[in-house]
């Protein structure tokens, strides 16, 4: 579980597979000012999605929603936005242990300012080949899509940005970094699987 700071909130895009009993989350870290600016985040992850990333995921993936929780210092707050959209690419899913993987990129250098996105089933069959490396035609179009997606976000107020949140307790004290926005989004051109995906931090 996160421990939010002031004004930190944690967006998640709530994914279904056809056939699976229960969706997963991709998260994404962000300041909001307010719990308004904070439902707008949420709105505009759904919005990104559906004009970015929809025609790029497999039939059988369905943004159900988008939510986030949001911490205004003494409260929290939850928000969300229903969808229900399915994606309109190619079919043929990958097997679940493999994902895209998207790099959060900051403006810092090191380990700690450096985050992991991970969507499994957004892949079609016939874009990786038998060593894990997506085609490179799709990584190009997906990270331009990646790019609008953003820059939709980064778009929503002057006073909201995605983020990488600094939430590490030791010896019972938090981090108090300050949540570290993010600069780009960059997509991997090798697929992730389960074994790779341990190793790193989102």
């Amino acid at each position: 579980m996160i421990t939010l700071k002031e004004n930190e909130g944690v967006g998640r895009w709530i994914l279904q597979q056809a056939g699976d009993s229960a969706p997963f989350n991709v998260t994404l870290g962000f300041v909001s000012d307010t719990g308004g600016h904070a439902q707008d985040f949420v709105d505009a992850m759904a919005s990104t999605w559906h004009d970015n990333l929809r025609d790029s995921t497999t039939t059988a993936l369905t943004l159900v929603s988008t939510e986030a929780l949001w911490f205004d210092g003494t409260n929290e707050f939850t928000f969300a936005h229903d969808l229900g959209e399915a994606g309109t690419g190619g079919t043929g899913v990958l097997p679940s242990n493999c994902a895209l993987l998207v790099r959060k990129n900051t403006f810092y250098a090191g380990r700690k300012y450096r985050g992991r996105m991970y969507w499994p089933s957004m892949l079609a069959e016939g874009d990786v080949d038998i060593n894990g490396e997506i085609d490179s035609d799709v990584v190009t179009a997906l990270q331009g899509h990646f790019d609008d997606v953003f820059a939709d976000l980064d778009g929503v107020h002057i006073s909201v940005f995605s983020a990488l949140l600094h939430d590490k307790v030791t010896d019972g004290v938090l981090d108090d970094t300050p949540a570290s926005p993010l600069s780009s989004f960059f997509v991997n051109s090798k697929i992730a699987t389960q074994r790779r995906r341990m190793r790193g931090t989102t």
